[in-house]
């Protein structure tokens, strides 16, 4: 395994470039909670007929739409309190 960093604000950019692939980001709740999420961006088949997924990241909005692989189910993922964000057999550690 491969540990490098990545800064926050590149997090958006990374997120898009994994075209549809498999990665995990760990990231603190409101709540306080932290929260580790294996998932997908891009993933329509899930969707219900009347609602809408946005996969356009707004830099004004924190929060990010992702496919939860394990729950099968959509969940935001707080792009400001992300801790860690792996992808293939690299761990990215998130500085600001």
């Amino acid at each position: 395994m491969i540990m490098k960093q990545i800064h926050r604000t590149m997090l958006s950019e990374f997120l898009d470039s994994c075209n549809g692939r498999i990665f995990t980001i760990t990231f603190l709740k409101k709540n306080g909670e932290m929260r580790s999420l294996n998932c997908r961006i891009g993933v329509g088949s899930y969707r219900k007929t009347n609602g809408k997924v946005s996969y356009t990241h707004n830099p004004d909005n924190p929060y990010r739409t992702v496919f939860d692989m394990q729950k099968m189910a959509y969940r935001s993922a707080n792009l400001n309190t992300a801790k860690f964000l792996a992808s293939g057999k690299v761990v990215y550690k998130v500085v600001d």
